[in-house]
């Protein structure tokens, strides 16, 4: 099966130190490796802060790619906080999260109580600030990940983000267990404009032991042009970022999506979403 090296991709979700969480690799470590290969651009996702301000010094130290910032949602910047969302953005952010590992429907998955829910005390509306939140994010054209919400968490902000006009709209690893999207509700998802990220993290983890085989067959339900590729990597026990993202390109190639599809999902896609 032929190969494709990593010349012009991006990854929008690389997990790097400093963090909470011990890492792999470091800002500036991760940059120069996805420069040395090729790459594009890298996106730093932290779930405790935000990296807007670390990406643009990275920029500096490591020039000649791109590298943005973001903000998740998480109890640790007040979680559904819209002057954390309002700074983050003017610092540059290019993604808002919603919460991920405060996310009740992350804490629930795990059998614990409590959590972050954007859903009012009925659970049938989104909660006011949300709608806040969206404004602020469709005025700096900026993307908005889905987190680690719940399926019907999802469904209601993703209507709401049409609503307002946001056409950046990213479903994070759908196929993770935290938020295991079918790909009929992901085929409806997508045909309202959504792009899902298929993180190669879901084929590693011990946790969520997901088939290379089941992504592939997602992606060929809802297209190439509404998905991209990213790595979730940075964890201690597995691959550098750059080594996870060649090895899930080859992977899903030996599976038969098309170097093509490779590029939109890599490259075209992402690209877009970045503006």
């Amino acid at each position: 099966m032929t190969q494709i090296d990593l010349e012009g991709t991006y990854d929008l979700h690389v997990h790097t130190a400093p963090d909470v969480l011990v890492r792999k690799i470091n800002d500036i470590e991760a940059a120069q490796q996805a420069k040395n290969a090729g790459m594009a651009g890298l996106l730093l996702k932290n779930h405790h802060t935000c990296t807007a301000p670390r990406a643009q010094i990275v920029e500096k130290v490591v020039p000649g790619i791109s590298v943005v910032g973001a903000l998740v949602l998480d109890y640790s910047v007040g979680g559904i906080n819209l002057f954390a969302v309002e700074a983050a953005l003017k610092m540059g952010a290019r993604e808002i999260f919603m919460p991920t590992k405060s996310a009740s429907n992350h804490r629930n998955k795990e059998g614990k109580l409590g959590g972050i829910s954007i859903l009012d005390k009925e659970g049938e509306k989104l909660i006011s600030k949300i709608k806040d939140i969206l404004d602020m994010v469709y005025q700096y054209k900026a993307i908005l990940g889905t987190g680690h919400l719940s399926k019907l968490e999802i469904r209601l902000i993703v209507g709401q983000a049409k609503k307002q006009k946001i056409r950046k709209i990213l479903v994070t690893h759908p196929e993770s267990f935290l938020v295991d999207l079918t790909g009929e509700e992901q085929k409806d998802l997508a045909d309202k404009g959504v792009y899902f990220e298929r993180c190669y993290l879901s084929a590693l983890s011990s946790v969520m032991k997901m088939p290379l085989e089941r992504i592939a067959s997602e992606i060929r339900i809802v297209g190439a042009e509404r998905s991209i590729l990213t790595t979730d990597l940075g964890q201690p026990d597995h691959p550098f970022p750059v080594e996870g993202l060649y090895a899930f390109i080859n992977g899903l190639m030996n599976l038969g999506i098309k170097k093509n599809e490779i590029e939109i999902m890599t490259q075209e896609n992402p690209r877009s979403l970045l503006d």
